[in-house]
């Protein structure tokens, strides 16, 4: 992507995941609690039985957190995860691209 604007710009790349179980699910090693924030090249997120690999070609920092949701239930307010957001953040100027890849393991 190219651009005649001359000041740095930011992308965010936005990918969610569903799981089955949230509380098992590790991200390059680290447990997902709330909020984790990971400076690599690579994203390996790992769960019972299941692993996958997200590469962007480039150390960047980035951010994944549970997206959580609120409903009324018997028992009151509850929250539910319903999936993990991470985000690949891009900074760039005038010149724009990701080599990368995503890979079931």
């Amino acid at each position: 992507m190219d651009t005649d604007f001359d000041k740095d710009i930011f992308y965010f790349m936005e990918l969610n995941f569903h799981f089955y179980d949230y509380e098992e699910i590790t991200l390059n090693k680290k447990k997902l609690e709330e909020l984790l924030s990971i400076k690599s090249k690579s994203l390996d997120i790992e769960t019972q039985g299941f692993a996958l690999k997200i590469d962007v070609g480039a150390e960047v920092d980035i951010l994944s957190y549970k997206v959580n949701t609120i409903h009324q239930s018997e028992q009151g307010v509850d929250f539910t995860t319903q999936g993990i957001a991470v985000i690949f953040p891009f900074k760039f100027n005038r010149n724009f691209k990701i080599d990368g890849y995503i890979a079931l393991l």
